[in-house]
Formats: C-alpha cells, sequence, structure tokens
C-alpha cells in the first residue's frame, strides 16, 4: 500500500502538479475515495502522504484544511522520529477533534 500511496503522490506532483491526488471506485453518489495529500519537509529529505480514505462526495477544501493544520502542528515530532508514534498519535486526535469538529460548523 505504501508503494502505491508513494507512487500517486509522486505523479499528482509530477505530471500534474498537484499535492491533492484522488482515486475513485465505482460512479455513483456512494462511490469510494482514497484521496491522497502530499506534504515536504523542507530542509530534510522526507515526503509525507496523508491518506483518507471515504465513501460518497469529496470535501477537497476540508482535507486540504485538515491536512495543513495536521502538519503544521505535528511537523516538530515528524522531524524528530525518536517518539513519533504516540506523540503523533496523540496530537492527531486533538487536530481532529478541534479542527474537524470547528470546521463542519461554518
Amino acid at each position: 500500500m505504501s508503494g502505491l500511496i508513494s507512487a500517486i503522490g509522486t505523479l499528482g506532483k509530477t505530471l500534474f502538479n498537484e499535492e491533492i491526488a484522488t482515486i475513485s471506485f465505482g460512479t455513483s453518489k456512494e462511490m469510494s475515495n482514497i484521496v491522497t495529500v502530499t506534504k515536504e519537509l523542507f530542509g530534510l529529505t522526507k515526503i509525507i502522504y496523508f491518506v483518507f480514505i471515504n465513501k460518497g462526495e469529496i470535501n477537497h477544501n476540508l482535507i486540504r484544511q485538515l491536512v495543513t493544520a495536521i502538519f503544521i502542528e505535528t511537523k516538530p515530532v515528524l522531524k524528530d522520529t525518536s517518539n513519533i508514534r504516540q506523540d503523533i498519535q496523540d496530537k492527531i486526535d486533538r487536530i481532529i477533534d478541534n479542527k474537524l469538529n470547528e470546521l463542519l460548523a461554518d
């Protein structure tokens, strides 16, 4: 799965100069989607892929805002990977609880 995500992100950036890519399965309103958003950690040779799997319509603006909030909050943890799993999980849970509720309320 990580190879597929990396390939999707690379194709999106290289061919279309886009940081967000969507693959859809099905043709109805209830189609399933895989959305990847690529973020680069400048100064390091790391690329972070955010992956969302959903069913139905996609709110790309909401996903972009959520990814930006997560990326900004977790950037220090992503740069220092000594205790990444617990630190990042706690931060992402908090961001999703706060930011997603805020964005959905608008």
